[in-house]
């Protein structure tokens, strides 16, 4: 299991200062007793602000730039989207976190909020899906931002047919479905993991793009783009037995924290193409 320090994986309170990677930041007893000194020092003087980059709070984590590492071999990168400005809002339907289908070592904070409350292991890590499923026939895009991204790996997002144990481990993972595992080069397929290691490919601060087509019964396929890495990976899905998949997530250390923007809409199309 990959080792994290306790205090970089704390759950932070929007009050609690917060450093650039999200690691809380707190003075050491030698620093609260200097600063104790200065303010008897001081006397009635009101005490000065804290610095503006030490007050942000978790949920506006800026988004970083790309880390220079580059995308990994074979990666695309994403300029047109499938989805044009949906035409008419209430035909669109939101996505969310569904905790009667979440990992207990996840929590459901909101419905567009997951956080990671408990560090996995290799042999069990925490899944949550979400709710509801995409039907043949529909396109869709959903867009996740990781808030909070303590360490570098086992982060997986995807689609599967059906649900499965929402705890599980990284082998089990890697044939679930279609994902994106991070330091991985390709997506995974169903029965059949990518074993072609990459840079990373999110960091903290990403949006994930997670995108669904299922428009054409004969040419299903799944995309992920990466914002900050400019990486975009694809696979096609089955042709036959297919009718709908489920969009699933699985975070690996403990204060690890994802939020569905606003912008993650389902968009139905009446095109649909049997065999």
């Amino acid at each position: 299991m990959e080792s994290v320090p306790s205090d970089v994986l704390t759950v932070l309170d929007p009050r609690d200062p917060v450093g650039s990677e999200g690691a809380q930041m707190r003075p050491s007893p030698a620093l609260a007793s200097a600063g104790g000194a200065v303010a008897a020092a001081e006397g009635a003087r009101p005490p000065r602000s804290p610095p503006t980059a030490l007050a942000r709070p978790l949920q506006q984590v800026p988004l970083r730039e790309a880390r220079g590492a580059g995308a990994p071999a074979g990666a695309q990168t994403c300029n047109v989207p499938w989805l044009p400005p949906a035409q008419h809002a209430a035909a669109a339907e939101r996505f969310r976190f569904d905790p009667q289908g979440c990992s207990a070592m996840l929590d459901v904070s909101a419905p567009n909020c997951l956080r990671c409350v408990a560090n996995a292991t290799r042999s069990s890590q925490g899944v949550c899906f979400l709710d509801p499923p995409i039907a043949q026939g529909q396109v869709v895009e959903v867009r996740f931002r990781f808030d909070n991204k303590p360490g570098r790996m086992r982060y997986f997002l995807g689609v599967a047919r059906q649900r499965f144990a929402s705890d599980a481990c990284d082998i089990d993972l890697r044939k679930a479905g279609w994902s994106i595992e991070n330091l991985y080069a390709s997506p995974h397929s169903e029965g059949s993991a990518c074993t072609l290691k990459a840079a990373p490919i999110f960091h903290t601060g990403s949006v994930v793009t997670l995108a669904v087509d299922l428009r054409d019964s004969q040419k299903p396929e799944v995309r992920f783009s990466v914002d900050t890495t400019g990486v975009c990976l694809s696979a096609r899905l089955p042709t036959r037995g297919l009718h709908s998949v489920i969009p699933w997530i699985s975070l690996y250390n403990r204060g690890a924290q994802v939020t569905l923007l606003d912008t993650a809409l389902k968009v139905s199309s009446p095109h649909v193409s049997h065999p």
